[in-house]
């Protein structure tokens, strides 16, 4: 589900890593060291840098890895070890989603470089700090856990995709999300499971309609 480790990533993160810290050094020689440090900004931006570092450095050990191993087709009983290579690419995979993460968020430091974005955040927080936006989030989520209790008592046996609670709340809210219905309740569950899973749902959305 993801790309092979090769040179040309590594080298890319490394680019990135540079530019990164040429950056970095600016800013430390533009406001002082000391008051790079006391900034949150400018720590977490070394931080999230030196993320490029530890990503390509995990790449260049998955590519070594993967270099080691030796699959000889013309001895099909030999058995193969491939689980270092997995665990490596499986902590890099983890890492770059972390990255991707901390990169994003850095965003938000120039959000009132944006003509109109600042009123627009401010009002998104205040929106969630409404008591009316906070007492029907809560509502919601009461109904949802609910409904998805029943779902599980009621489907649990029948419908796949109500297996579980959480299973349950998963696809509860993805119907909310115009998703099919057979997709969630299954094709192959019984007629009378499938039609009275519908007549819930629409009772579900019949009161999440009132509640908003």
């Amino acid at each position: 589900g993801r790309f092979f480790p090769s040179l040309t990533f590594q080298l890319a993160l490394l680019a990135l890593w540079v530019l990164e810290m040429l950056w970095v050094v600016r800013e430390a020689r533009q406001k002082g060291v000391r008051r790079c440090v006391r900034s949150g900004w400018d720590v977490y931006e070394a931080v999230t840098s030196s993320g490029f570092l530890i990503l390509a450095i995990l790449d260049a050990v998955s590519l070594s890895l993967l270099g080691e191993l030796e699959f000889d087709l013309s001895q099909s009983d030999t058995y193969v070890d491939v689980t270092p290579v997995m665990d490596m690419m499986s902590a890099e995979s983890i890492m770059m989603a972390i990255l991707m993460f901390l990169v994003l968020v850095r965003f938000v430091k120039y959000l009132r470089l944006v003509p109109r974005w600042g009123p627009t955040l401010v009002g998104v927080l205040l929106t969630w700090q409404s008591s009316v936006v906070l007492l029907y989030l809560a509502v919601a989520a009461g109904l949802l856990a609910s409904f998805g209790v029943a779902f599980t008592l009621l489907f649990g046996l029948d419908i796949p995709a109500f297996s579980s609670i959480a299973q349950s709340f998963y696809s509860l809210s993805a119907l909310a999300f115009k998703m099919r219905l057979d997709r969630e309740a299954g094709a192959d569950a019984p007629l009378p499971s499938q039609w009275l899973a519908a007549a819930l749902a629409f009772l579900m959305f019949s009161l999440f309609a009132m509640v908003l």
